[in-house]
């Protein structure tokens, strides 16, 4: 997805857990982090497409980056493993699951496989989870008493809009199976045929 997309959604689950200095901070890094590997674009587009959502994309990075960043935050603040650790493992992931619903594939699983997998439901941009996302910031900025549950809720209809197209692309395959990719019209001559019909009976009814 697009970086305002990942930095709505870090905002976004900040609200969900209990508020701490630089949890804000962390978190959108952290929504952010797997796509530190545009830096692989200074030596050429090809380096670019050939390890873009790679490693950085894969679990074995998103364990490996929630415990450097739990130690980091812990070495800051002297405490906070634990919380720094899950928080980023959150953000971290929010950018894994979402890019794993884009058309274009990720080495998710990677380093244990290298294989690309897609869900394919979304487009880099989409912009009702982006609009969805930024509402539910603004509400609970306005609301913070009830920040937990407008981020949940905002959370849990982004899901249901993933459920819908998921279940739509279902039926459009089961559609394209059953009609091999085809749809039938009418043949030119029952076209004429028609035509010829409409007009007489039209005709009659003038006279």
């Amino acid at each position: 997805m697009d970086p305002a997309t990942h930095i709505l959604t870090g905002t976004l689950l900040s609200k969900c857990f209990p508020k701490r200095k630089a949890a804000l901070a962390t978190l959108v890094f952290a929504a952010n982090a797997p796509d530190l590997d545009y830096i692989t674009y200074l030596w050429g587009a090809d380096v670019f497409l050939r390890y873009h959502r790679g490693i950085t994309h894969g679990i074995g990075s998103l364990v490996l980056f929630s415990v450097l960043m739990g130690f980091l935050m812990h070495g800051v603040f002297r405490k906070g493993f634990v919380y720094f650790s899950v928080i980023s493992f959150a953000g971290y992931a929010s950018h894994l699951i979402l890019d794993l619903f884009n058309r274009y594939p990720t080495r998710i699983l990677s380093p244990f496989d290298w294989s690309k997998y897609s869900l394919d439901l979304l487009f880099i941009i989409d912009p009702y989870i982006t609009g969805g996302l930024l509402l539910g910031v603004i509400l609970t900025m306005k609301k913070d008493n009830m920040r937990q549950l407008i981020a949940v809720a905002t959370m849990i209809l982004i899901s249901f809009y993933l459920t819908g197209r998921f279940y739509l692309k279902g039926l459009c395959r089961r559609f394209s199976q059953n009609t091999h990719g085809r749809i039938s019209l009418p043949s030119l001559s029952a076209a004429k045929r028609l035509l010829e019909m409409v007009v007489y009976h039209g005709f009659r009814k003038c006279i």
